[in-house]
């Protein structure tokens, strides 16, 4: 994880990151131990790090949500690359979830459970001026196994902090202490958040119904921590989705979100096909909780309210059985009477029709404006693609069968002018009979507005199916300019997942040219005279994620370059050609040989 090439993804971004801390709170809050500040000695500045804790002692059982916060003051986080050591017979790990920086995705992390560490790291190539302040970049959930002893440390070793120059920044840190409640014995598996199963003689005319399709059991004045204080973690206001994990049987994860106004409300648990039976806990503003397990789709669990009281809410998700796995959460502004799978904006979903009636469905909520494209293909099976799209009330049924590539399906509402809950339709083209996998993809709303220098090369990264990455340059010179884009993964030294597709608009934002395999390989380009105007990076039509590399070069397009005694390895696409370049003196002999490999 500390390997320092990793970080060429970074080499676009452009400011300094200042210092860093990491706030840690749990159910029950943990001693005050307050570090002394350790200060860099270096030649330009000096950088600290800190852990901070609430005054309370922590037992048995209670999480531990750290929120992992890096203070970068007026100048914008480019990179992390953080190693957190924990005590294994106090402490375990039961999730790493995204933060709240939406520059930030969820970190690469990878666990070494037996030695007590996590490794984490991320980039961002979203602004060349944000995030700024106080960035939550990751949240991590411990819990309490033991309390053997008085106390714990948990630490954080700085493998690589880099500004979005690409340079190392020196960072100290020091290790932080949790103290436990004395004569507590140990335990082998965490205690999951107890749910009261008394059950109440009547319901309170404040308590909101639950939809009788979720059988959710209503639990009176339930057993909370003291003087409860929400945790801050990831600013989710409802409607939103996220995910999360669950690492281990018995373990459990917490979900804050704030429901501004109250009214109809729906939360559902999914498990995206996995092995997970997910049920969830959700704890109201005023205390009460209601409980699910199977009321939403297949083992999904899902709970609907008739009017939710406005405030903060804390959702509780657990595996049943000793389950565990990744799952989803959504919550949307209605009530959904039938058991649903919800998706949200950028997600894949891959899936199969086994039998030509088959109808898969799929529901999402749109806020007016928000943009609809939905896509759907074979993923190189027999099935010919038929797609449906739904509305609420006012919206116009649309169904569609090869408007995308070959004889894939694409959907395009544009901006949505009535907002509700949209369900998809999945099934085989009529009058055919092929039957096999398939991939939906709800196309992101998000595109990413940058600028881009003539010679200047950005690493950047498509983590949303749809998503668009839009640069805006400058030639002011009229002259021939092109744009070189790849697929290249940097931690991986390879050519990864993404399909990269470019698209040139001129300053009307007009589509003027798109290329996809133009170049070597898979990659493309676009060579063009615009004097101002934008270029696109996009997955193409397939909707492909991953990381990218974006160059501004002067002058035409300029094929790769074979050299003496060297050789070159490329994919040719049928019906497609593979060019490059060489030089020669006069009367020199030149060979060029090609060795065909057959792929399946």
């Amino acid at each position: 994880m500390s390997n320092p090439n990793r970080w060429n993804r970074i080499c676009g971004l452009a400011a300094v990151l200042a210092s860093a801390c990491v706030i840690l709170a749990g159910q029950a809050a943990a001693q005050i131990v307050k570090q002394s500040h350790i200060t860099h000695t270096g030649l330009q500045a000096a950088y600290e790090i800190e852990f901070i804790f609430d005054d309370q002692l922590y037992h048995v059982g209670d999480t531990v949500t750290a929120h992992l916060v890096i203070d970068v003051g007026n100048d914008a986080l480019g990179a992390y690359d953080l190693t957190i050591s924990y005590d294994v017979s106090a402490l375990s790990v039961s999730a790493v979830l995204a933060g709240s920086a939406t520059e930030f995705g969820a970190p690469n992390v990878k666990y070494d459970r037996s030695a007590g560490k996590i490794l984490l790291d991320d980039f961002q190539a979203t602004s060349f001026t944000g995030p700024t302040g106080a960035v939550e970049v990751a949240v991590i959930q411990f819990q309490v196994v033991a309390t053997t002893r008085e106390s714990t440390s948990i630490s954080i070793a700085i493998n690589s902090v880099m500004d979005v120059n690409f340079l190392d920044i020196p960072v100290d840190s020091r290790p932080a202490v949790i103290r436990f409640q004395e004569g507590v014995s140990e335990t082998n598996t965490p205690t999951p958040t107890a749910t009261p199963a008394e059950t109440p003689t009547a319901v309170p005319t404040s308590t909101p119904t639950a939809v009788p399709t979720s059988t959710p059991t209503l639990v009176p004045t339930p057993t909370l921590p003291p003087t409860p204080t929400p945790t801050p973690g990831i600013a989710l206001f409802v409607p939103f989705s996220t995910e999360g994990l669950i690492w281990a049987a018995g373990y459990t994860v917490n979900v804050d979100f704030t429901y501004t106004n109250g009214g109809p409300l729906t939360v559902t648990i999914g498990d995206f096909g996995a092995e997970l039976d997910p049920a969830g806990t959700l704890t109201l503003p005023d205390g009460r909780q209601i409980s699910d397990d199977d009321g939403g789709e297949g083992d999904d669990a899902m709970i609907a309210l008739q009017d939710a009281p406005a405030g903060r809410y804390r959702l509780t998700v657990r595996g049943q059985g000793g389950t565990f796995g990744r799952f989803s959460v959504s919550a949307v502004p209605e009530v959904i009477g039938e058991p649903t799978t919800m998706i949200s904006f950028g997600q894949r979903v891959q899936g199969r029709i086994a039998y030509l009636t088959e109808l898969d469905q799929f529901t999402f909520y749109a806020q007016v404006g928000d943009f609809i494209k939905v896509a759907l293909t074979d993923s190189g099976s027999a099935l010919d693609p038929f797609l449906t799209l739904q509305g609420p009330d006012g919206f116009t049924s649309m169904m569609d069968n090869d408007s995308g590539p070959d004889d894939d399906a694409l959907i395009v509402v544009g901006s949505a002018t009535i907002a509700g809950i949209y369900t998809i339709g999945v099934s085989a083209a009529p009058a055919t009979t092929g039957l096999g996998e398939y991939v939906l993809m709800l196309a992101s709303n998000v595109i990413n507005e940058r600028l881009i220098a003539a010679g200047e090369t950005v690493s950047g990264s498509i983590s949303l199916a749809g998503q668009v990455d839009r640069y805006s340059f400058d030639n002011h010179g009229g002259e021939e300019i092109t744009f070189y884009l790849d697929d290249f993964d940097p931690l991986f030294k390879k050519g990864g997942e993404l399909r990269p597709f470019l698209t040139l608009c001129n300053a009307a934002g007009e589509q003027v040219a798109t290329n996809a395999r133009g170049g070597l390989n898979d990659d493309s380009y676009i060579t063009t005279s615009l004097m101002s105007s934008t270029i696109e990076v996009s997955g193409g039509p397939d909707m492909t994620i991953g990381p990218y590399r974006l160059e501004y070069r002067i002058g035409p397009y300029v094929p790769p370059t074979l050299k003496p005694g060297s050789g070159n390895e490329t994919w040719v696409f049928l019906n497609e050609s593979e060019w490059y370049s060489f030089a020669g003196t006069a009367g020199q002999s030149v060979t060029i040989g090609e060795i065909g490999r057959a792929h399946v």
